[in-house]
């Protein structure tokens, strides 16, 4: 693999000297007409045409992933491109990954990868991105497209980030999705007279995730009884989770709430789960789908919350299904075994809707042409990923979720891919 990625950089680098951004001279057939009316910019009939990464027979791209939350990512994209590869390309060209760099979560390092993925390495795009500090300042001054997990603000408000949950984290609060509340609300068979706390990190991510869930529930008729970023966020650490188990038990006049949604880092939810068992009867929902978390006691009889649909339905969803193959085809071609984490999948379905995006634009593919190709273009990946609409979802999310139940140190199926709506925001 490593090697793979050191011939793909090289090949880049040579071709960067080649694609960068070109100008086509262009003139109308009966020369008489201004060059703007055939679709020219400016008075001189030129028509910029980016064609960075691109050559007759390949595609180049790289990602950017926080290696501690999203490790994997990486292969998801590659297992999706090594099918698209394998079955000829697309519009005759393949596409050569060359991996995606760990930024570490610093917003410094994230942009510098940006830079040389772009200035050094020539790619076309940035796929996959799944790393909350990466700024679109850059890629929107450059016009290059990326591809990710809509998580960050970077995926909303410009018509360069494409995120397959689309714009998840607007920046303005404005709209948010209700799909938490749709599956909670199926999940209790439509009993929607409950009471639900909800307990985030200290910063302005919780603040702001607090208010999307809130008016999540709310929507669909469950009754929000607690909301705080109580819990120090990282790299602050816990201690002694009792005080804030505390709170929680008695949020609903001086009794336990029927729901806890816990919408904190890792640590944090590990710490509270296990401060929660064995004194909380009601139901715990976690946005954590990991292998490594499953076996842990503390999170047994927990729901998982997820923005897509889960790896347990595989047998029952084709399409699901053949991305499960393309991993297993992938490590068995590498040496490896991936874990199936939801990374994986993030990657995964970010190298599919670029390919996606890609075969839209057809064999005539600038950046220009390509990103011209969004409008009216839809995305979905039926029950498994939910439907977004382009350029619309630049500025919303994709309202769509599923649960799944821990049970014997498993994950089960429980409510598969649901999707609700787009809901404005109360200030």
């Amino acid at each position: 693999m490593y090697r793979r990625v050191a011939i793909l950089a090289v090949v880049a680098v040579l071709a960067l000297a080649a694609c960068t951004t070109t100008k086509d001279e262009n003139t109308d057939d009966d020369g008489g007409g201004p060059a703007g009316e055939s679709g020219e910019s400016g008075e001189t009939g030129e028509q910029e045409r980016t064609t960075r990464g691109v050559t007759d027979s390949s595609v180049t791209v790289g990602g950017i992933l926080y290696g501690l939350n999203f490790g994997g990512a990486d292969v998801g994209a590659a297992a999706r491109f090594d099918r698209a590869n394998a079955e000829g390309g697309v519009h005759g060209r393949t596409i050569e990954f060359l991996g995606a760099a760990d930024d570490n979560s610093d917003s410094s390092a994230s942009l510098a990868e940006a830079q040389r993925l772009v200035r050094q390495e020539g790619v076309f795009a940035i796929v996959p991105v799944t790393t909350a500090s990466l700024s679109a300042d850059f890629m929107i001054d450059e016009n290059v497209p990326f591809f990710g997990w809509g998580i960050s603000p970077a995926f909303c408000g410009n018509e360069v980030g494409f995120g397959f949950t689309g714009c998840v984290t607007d920046p303005e609060l404005e709209r948010g999705s209700n799909a938490f509340g749709v599956v909670l609300a199926e999940h209790f068979d439509g009993d929607t007279d409950k009471s639900v706390a909800l307990i985030a990190e200290d910063n302005d991510a919780g603040e702001g995730g607090l208010r999307l869930l809130s008016s999540s529930v709310e929507d669909q008729g469950f009754e929000v009884v607690y909301s705080e970023a109580a819990i120090p966020a990282p790299p602050a650490t816990v201690g002694d989770y009792t005080p804030f188990v505390n709170e929680l038990l008695t949020s609903n006049e001086g009794e336990p709430p029927d729901v806890i949604m816990l919408t904190v880092s890792v640590a944090n939810v590990v710490g509270l789960s296990d401060a929660l068992q064995g004194v909380y009867d009601g139901l715990v929902v976690s946005p954590f789908y990991d292998p490594r978390l499953v076996s842990n006691p503390a999170f047994e009889g927990q729901a998982i919350l997820t923005q897509i649909l889960p790896y347990e339905y595989a047998d029952e969803n084709a399409l699901l299904g053949q991305m499960v193959d393309d991993i297993e085809a992938y490590d068995e071609a590498n040496g490896t075994d991936t874990q199936l984490t939801l990374a994986v999948a993030a990657g995964y379905w970010s190298a599919d809707q670029f390919l996606a995006l890609l075969e839209e634009t057809g064999e005539d593919l600038t950046v220009e042409n390509f990103l011209a190709a969004q409008e009216g273009w839809e995305y979905e990946v039926e029950g498994v990923v939910g439907k977004s609409s382009w350029p619309q979802n630049h500025d919303s999310p994709v309202p769509c979720a599923a649960f799944s139940i821990v049970e014997d140190g498993a994950y089960l199926p429980d409510i598969a891919l649901t999707c609700g709506e787009v809901i404005e925001i109360p200030e």
